[in-house]
């Protein structure tokens, strides 16, 4: 499924207590993608405001992989950048279906580079004088092999990045 609103008004409501919010009736960009694979649907979400540098309103995965597909998370987000971290904090665990990671996130700022890690079912947060992000992970998983289930993904992330500005 692919949201191809070229040309067309779309209202988008976001109510929140955490996200610094586009003045009514002001114009966003919106990106959402999908790909479904094998029985899970990948999703991914972020709305830029036209005005403010284009900052990130609000960027949303939950996917079986970071990158949606014909990109990079980077490049659908603009900043900051979030990949698998190179160092993994935790131990692997077992389940009925195998070993599985909790994974940490490396985050990256453009102005800044390299800003930390943030851990599945973790919080990440940044001020940096004039803007700052705020990430929550529900979750960061790998499955590592051999996975004795088949209707699991052999990852899965699930999180939302926020903008706001400060002072």
């Amino acid at each position: 499924m692919t949201l191809d609103c070229a040309g067309v008004i779309v209202t988008v409501t976001l109510d929140s207590t955490i996200l610094v919010m586009p003045d009514p009736g002001a114009t966003v960009e919106l990106d959402y993608r999908t790909d479904a694979v094998g029985q899970v649907e990948d999703r991914w979400l972020a709305i830029h405001q036209t005005e403010e540098f284009g900052a990130l309103v609000l960027g949303a995965v939950a996917a079986s992989r970071l990158d949606p597909p014909g990109t990079t998370l980077a490049e659908l987000f603009r900043d900051p950048t979030l990949t698998v971290g190179p160092e993994q904090p935790c131990a692997p665990t077992t389940d009925s279906c195998g070993e599985h990671q909790r994974l940490a996130l490396a985050v990256s700022v453009d102005l800044f580079g390299p800003a930390g890690a943030v851990l599945d079912h973790g919080s990440w947060y940044a001020d940096y004088l004039a803007f700052g992000y705020a990430i929550e992970v529900e979750e960061a998983t790998q499955r590592l092999p051999p996975v004795n289930c088949e209707d699991l993904s052999d990852a899965w992330y699930q999180l939302l990045v926020t903008w706001f500005p400060s002072d």
